[in-house]
């Protein structure tokens, strides 16, 4: 559910975030494709410390810290009425939509030990389909509604990701171990 609800609001701002940047600050869809041009260069960046953190405080945690902020920033960058604070609120924003779902593949490696190739399948996979799925409705949403409206919908998605991903288990410890190089 957890990995589903954060593909969600990672859709749903790949595909509207250009459109919403520039329609709420009057600009042209050129400086909405490089407010998501920020948004997934700090992505990278997101994954990378997503991993470290995994490391050092344990994937669970990294994923519930990450999910627990999404919500708030998103709705701070909603909020935003100057575009520089907008383009900063990406940075942390992206940090956070990013660094959980490489930590919440190998989460699911780590519950099915013996079968990591399923598990990273279906975290992937079903992490894509959710997501694609959503991204039409959302995009009716927001035909009928406004971009705003839909946008405002992936705040309540990512409070759902949070919510979601306090019921993770904690990864028993020889096992995870193991997951990390399966035996042929």
């Amino acid at each position: 559910g957890a990995v589903g609800m954060r593909s969600i609001v990672f859709f749903g701002l790949n595909t509207f975030l250009p459109i919403y940047w520039a329609t709420r600050f009057n600009l042209d869809l050129a400086a909405g494709g490089l407010a998501l041009t920020v948004l997934l260069i700090v992505g990278v960046v997101g994954t990378l410390l997503g991993g470290r953190a995994a490391d050092r405080f344990g994937a669970r945690a990294a994923v519930v810290l990450c999910s627990r902020a999404l919500g708030p920033l998103l709705w701070l960058f909603l909020q935003a009425d100057d575009r520089l604070v907008a383009l900063a609120l990406l940075i942390p924003l992206g940090i956070a939509l990013s660094a959980p779902f490489s930590v919440m593949v190998v989460l699911g490696q780590q519950y099915l030990p013996r079968h990591v190739g399923t598990a990273s399948g279906v975290t992937l996979g079903l992490a894509v389909t959710v997501g694609g799925l959503a991204a039409p409705v959302l995009g009716r949403m927001a035909d009928q509604q406004g971009v705003a409206a839909a946008l405002g919908v992936l705040v309540w998605t990512a409070l759902l990701t949070a919510v979601l991903s306090l019921t993770l288990s904690p990864v028993p410890g020889p096992t995870a171990r193991r997951a990390r190089c399966p035996n042929p």
